[in-house]
């Protein structure tokens, strides 16, 4: 995958370690966190493969690959784990997929501010007023972006005020969006 994008993360079965608190010889689980990028380990041991060890393990290993921000949506997330019965991969999922999520959405805007897109020109902001006329398909083929993937640009005509800049700051948010820069 591309850098941050993906990581990896699994229970492994090291051995038996001494437990301090009984002084037993238990079975020790481990809990890999990979950035299958970089490669970037962390391994968090437990005794146990319970929803609150995996949240102990995540929460370690967010400080250690500086993904803090799960953090955040951590609380919803365990409900959410907990009503709809989650295995403890689905739920590691679903956090991977938030932090995926929120490093696009910030790539997308610091990539935006840098070209000097507003980031009001979006197209998922733009209302068509009832009685505005205008090419639906063409619309749509425009930001389907077929044009930038076939080596090909795009002018844009028309009067003043009709939204030519709109559209095209629009088209430059949908192509950093989809990593076409």
């Amino acid at each position: 995958g591309d850098p941050g994008s993906e990581r990896q993360i699994d229970f492994g079965y090291p051995g038996c370690l001494v437990d301090p608190a009984s002084g037993r010889r238990r079975k020790v689980h481990a809990l890999i966190f990979t950035a299958v990028y970089s490669r970037h380990m962390f391994v968090w041991l437990t005794y146990s493969q319970t929803l609150a060890a995996v949240i102990a393990g995540c929460e370690a290993a967010w400080t250690f690959l500086k993904l803090g921000a799960l953090k955040d949506t951590l609380p919803e997330r365990v409900a959410l784990a907990r009503q709809h019965r989650l295995s403890h991969v689905a739920f590691l999922e679903l956090l991977l997929a938030d932090e995926g999520s929120r490093r696009e959405s910030r790539s997308a805007a610091l990539q935006s501010a840098k070209a000097g897109l507003d980031r009001s020109m979006r197209i998922d902001t733009w209302n068509a007023l009832d009685d505005l006329r205008y090419d639906r398909s063409l619309l749509s083929d425009l930001v389907s972006l077929w044009f930038a993937e076939a080596g090909h640009s795009v002018l844009v005509l028309g009067p003043v005020g009709v939204g030519k800049t709109r559209l095209a700051t629009a088209l430059g948010h949908v192509a950093i969006r989809r990593r076409m820069t």
